[in-house]
């Protein structure tokens, strides 16, 4: 959502601009520029039909040499007698961002004239709108002029046009439009005049702001791009997500954003595939992409968002890397195998391999790509195969994209006894394990509903018949030390307690799994480990296959003997043969945390 503080200066407002059509101009009586939209405006008002026609930006043209027109056309009155006179106007569809650019707008004009000036949506009961009243149009809307102007504007371009008594601030994205606002915000509304009578008005000549498109004129297979529409995969939202963010790539590097549609609906002459739709048979291999011709289609073979991502962004650097615009012939091809797939094997006389991870839930504003990286994570469990994996941080979006990426894992524990989130939570492997048993305890005490609790699940081996207990967990932390150690005091107490009561009440070994938000030699891990009399993956492993620390941070290297706080313990009736921290895969892109695994044998 944008905000007033978040529009775009001047100066800034400037960047990008290849062509400024008009300078500003203080007059009451002046030459109006046929402009592209001028002429647009003049065609309908006079009751004809016609074209919009306006200078190349590549051959330099410019408003001034362009045919001009002699108008006395009125001056836009902002107030008059004390009162506003203009309203400012939105669709009453549109979104929060378009709603706040208005907003904007209206608080500029009224700081102006120091009058109150109301803001309100396109709606009326007859659908006509009146041609004497003074009104400034906010984007897109019902008023047959904005849509028009639009249509007839490329991606980024933005403008502000005086049409009779009515203004229209333009732009066919979110950014565009801001840019328009800041146009008419900080270039026109300064040029206000008080007249004779009191009034308070403004008049100026049209402004279009072409932007660059570096890809203009893009053809694939002989064909332009404005030929094209975008189709995505129908096998889940990450696709569609997937071809969306195509799209405006497209729009930003050509200056028309294809269309987007999902392969349920019929197929056309010309489209761009993302994912692997009912078209045809492309291959989407887990980190790998592809990106090539076939037949008219164009083909992104991706997995998922990142792939998606990271095959959008080699395909858009290789055509800037020409030297002319290119058309996609049959012979283009792109493809990587981008992810690495190596994983340390379980290790030797191990019958289970249990893994904690703190995922990161966007909640916390480090990132905010949530899908991209649980492909990431799909990739990381496809490669090490944990039997169950005990999850920290996964909020709601994070379940939703589990449930896309996770593959032959399914989570549980979403929700808390009194139906509100939990964020730890458990996946396992449904091919290799039943779920018998499963809930959420919730710590007496502790900073978070939605973090401190004890996901836990009982499960049944389908090889063995054998019965194990996990449980998933994230203690405490505050900006207080002292909470801190009174919460996790309690924490650790009841978690110790509800480990011996699975145990007493299934038979089976039971692990512990989590975000302990204490280092290995803290108190809380020192109690912990004495009273629940289990072992530790950090000091109780035969084999450690590296000393590295579980917090580096997002995107950090790991630092050898760096301190841990993410474990996995396990009851005396096992022992840990090796454990690890996990360095590959890509898994810097998915958490500021690492994975720790845990090889386990059972006990006979």
């Amino acid at each position: 959502m944008c905000s007033p503080q978040f529009l775009l200066n001047p100066v800034q407002m400037q960047q990008g601009v290849i062509m400024t059509i008009k300078t500003f101009r203080k007059r009451h009586t002046r030459n109006m520029v046929l402009l592209l939209l001028l002429s647009f405006a003049l065609t309908v008002f006079c009751s004809c039909n016609g074209s919009i026609d306006v200078p190349d930006a590549s051959s330099g043209g410019s408003v001034a040499d362009s045919e001009t027109v002699d108008s006395a056309a009125e001056p836009f009155i902002l107030a008059k007698g004390g009162e506003a006179c203009c309203t400012v106007i939105h669709s009453i569809y549109a979104d929060e961002s378009t709603a706040a650019i208005a907003d904007s707008v209206r608080k500029k004009i009224q700081t102006l004239t120091g009058l109150k000036t109301e803001l309100k949506t396109d709606y009326t009961p007859t659908g006509m709108h009146r041609d004497d009243t003074y009104e400034i149009i906010v984007g897109n809307s019902s008023y047959a002029q904005s849509e028009q102007y639009l249509k007839e504007m490329k991606y980024s371009d933005y403008a502000v046009i005086p049409n009779g008594r009515k203004i229209f601030i333009l732009g066919n994205t979110s950014d565009a439009l801001t840019k328009a606002a800041n146009t008419f915000m900080y270039s026109i509304l300064p040029l206000s005049e008080k007249n004779d009578d009191g009034s308070v008005s403004i008049s100026f000549d049209p402004e279009l702001i072409r932007e660059e498109y570096p890809l203009s004129g893009l053809t694939i297979a002989g064909e332009p791009i404005e030929k094209y529409t975008i189709v995505a995969s129908s096998i889940d939202a990450s696709y569609s997500e997937a071809a969306d963010k195509l799209a405006k790539r497209f729009g930003i590097n050509t200056g028309f954003r294809p269309n987007v549609v999902k392969d349920t609906e019929a197929a056309a002459d010309r489209e761009i595939l993302v994912g692997p739709t009912s078209r045809l048979d492309a291959e989407c291999t887990n980190g790998k992409y592809s990106v090539y011709l076939s037949g008219n289609s164009l083909v992104f073979a991706v997995a998922g968002l990142h792939s998606s991502e990271l095959a959008a962004e080699a395909f858009f650097s290789e055509l800037k890397n020409r030297s002319t615009v290119p058309d996609i012939g049959t012979g283009f091809h792109l493809s990587e195998v981008w992810a690495d797939h190596s994983a340390e094997k379980l290790a030797d006389g191990a019958d289970i391999r249990i893994m904690s991870f703190n995922i990161l839930s966007e909640r916390y504003g480090i990132v905010d790509y949530t899908a991209s990286r649980a492909e990431l994570l799909g990739i990381l469990l496809e490669a090490y195969r944990p039997d169950i994996a005990g999850v920290q941080e996964a909020c709601a979006n994070w379940k939703k994209y589990l449930d896309i990426y996770g593959g032959n894992y399914r989570l549980i524990n979403a929700t808390r006894p009194d139906k509100g989130e939990n964020y730890s939570v458990i996946l396992y492997d449904t091919t290799r394990y039943d779920l018998v048993d499963n809930g959420v305890v919730p710590y007496s005490q502790g900073n978070s509903l939605y973090g401190r609790n004890m996901g836990w699940g009982v499960f049944r081996s389908r090889e063995s018949g054998k019965l194990i207990a996990v449980i998933s967990t994230h203690l405490d932390i505050h900006k207080d030390p002292a909470v801190n150690d009174a919460n996790r005091k309690v924490q650790v107490n009841e978690l110790t307690a509800f480990v011996k009561n699975l145990q007493e009440k299934y038979k089976c070994p039971v692990f512990a799994t989590g975000d302990f938000n204490s280092m290995q030699t803290s108190t809380e891990i020192t109690t912990f480990r004495a009273d629940s009399g289990m072992w530790c993956s950090k000091f109780d492993a035969a084999k450690t296959l590296n000393d590295y620390g579980s917090i580096p941070g997002f995107g950090a290297k790991p630092v050898s003997g760096g301190n841990v706080i993410d474990y996995v313990f396990g009851t005396p009736d096992t022992s840990c043969l090796c454990s690890f921290i996990i360095t590959g895969n890509s898994v810097s892109e998915i958490s500021d945390h690492r994975p720790v695994i845990a090889d386990i044998k059972l006990s006979n």
